[in-house]
């Protein structure tokens, strides 16, 4: 069983492509396995913007200024995950981040396409999953 983590830095718009597979991916190698995502690209901009909106609007109301322009909106996070976990098992994480982060996810992804062949031609796939949220 691998040891679980969570890596979250500030997201890019190119993230939700990447992660619905709308755009080619370098380290996508392996095709035995199906990926898992949430929504498309242009869901997931919908939801971000409309979340945006919401957001900036209460910002606005509350200190009577706008959002400054390097306000950091949009998070992304990176969870590794074993062979065996399910999109299911994916939402708990989500549900939890949205709770205690008092946050929006926008959308989840699982690869398990990508990782390298080793030397004796065994696969070692890294199976992760990326969770973009406000």
């Amino acid at each position: 069983m691998a040891i679980s983590s969570i890596h979250i830095e500030a997201g890019g718009g190119g993230y939700f492509a990447h992660n619905s597979r709308e755009t080619p991916t370098v380290n996508s190698i392996f095709s035995d396995e199906p990926n898992f995502c949430s929504c498309s690209k242009e869901e997931a901009f919908e939801v971000y913007r409309s979340e945006l909106q919401i957001r900036s609007d209460a910002y606005t109301e509350r200190t009577g200024q706008k959002l400054q322009k390097n306000t950091i909106t949009h998070l992304s996070a990176i969870v590794n995950f074993n062979a065996d976990h399910t999109p299911e098992d994916m939402q708990r994480v989500c549900d939890l981040l949205e709770a205690k982060l008092d946050t929006k996810i926008i959308q989840f992804a699982m690869h398990r396409d990508e990782g390298k062949v080793n030397e004796d031609g065994t696969p070692d796939k890294n199976y992760h999953a990326h969770i973009e949220f406000m």
